[in-house]
């Protein structure tokens, strides 16, 4: 009989067999998963080198800190991530409510692809708080910056200062990365 994905559910004779080979496995982005001792399957939650295991898997963080090559990797990918994101937010603003087709594709190709490269921010190792927060607030300044510029929009001296208040809260949560 072969086992079922579900840990919770299986109906495998030799269970503590089949829980090891499910950590031996690699995790979505290709860490491996280390391999429980017999200790550690026998606690609901316990802990180990890489984090903690909850049941019979392990649950793996990825490297905490940027360093080395891997930094600017991952500067130019959040980058990138912001530059898709504002493309497509923009060009929903064009799109007349969702009823014109290319500015719709541009918008859903945007929008998937700015997901995917602050997703591979996150695996390279960015703290998730630090990624959003600048990728959210590099992203609503530029928009903004660009309906005042380029579409004719308004911007009251309260609004000014909230933008100015979300970069500076960037910046405060970034130095706090760095200290």
């Amino acid at each position: 009989m072969r086992p079922r994905s579900d840990p919770g559910q299986l109906e495998h004779a030799n269970a503590g067999e089949w829980a090891l080979s499910v950590t031996r496995r690699r995790c979505g982005f290709g860490h491996a998963i280390p391999p429980c001792d017999e200790t550690f399957r026998r606690r609901s939650v316990a802990t180990h080198d890489n984090g903690p295991i909850f049941g019979d898997r392990a649950i793996v963080a990825g490297p905490r800190r940027v360093v080395g090559e891997n930094a600017g990797v991952v500067w130019i990918l959040l980058v990138c991530a912001i530059v898709c994101e504002v493309t497509a937010t923009l060009a929903l603003r064009y799109s007349d409510g969702l009823t014109r087709l290319l500015p719709v594709v541009i918008t859903l190709v945007g929008y998937t692809t700015s997901f995917v490269l602050l997703s591979q921010v996150l695996v390279r190792g960015l703290a998730v708080g630090v990624a959003y927060a600048i990728w959210s607030a590099v992203g609503v300044a530029i928009v903004a910056i660009f309906g005042v510029l380029v579409l004719g929009e308004m911007l009251s001296w309260r609004q000014v200062a909230g933008l100015g208040l979300v970069i500076a809260g960037v910046v405060l949560l970034q130095s706090g990365v760095q200290a």
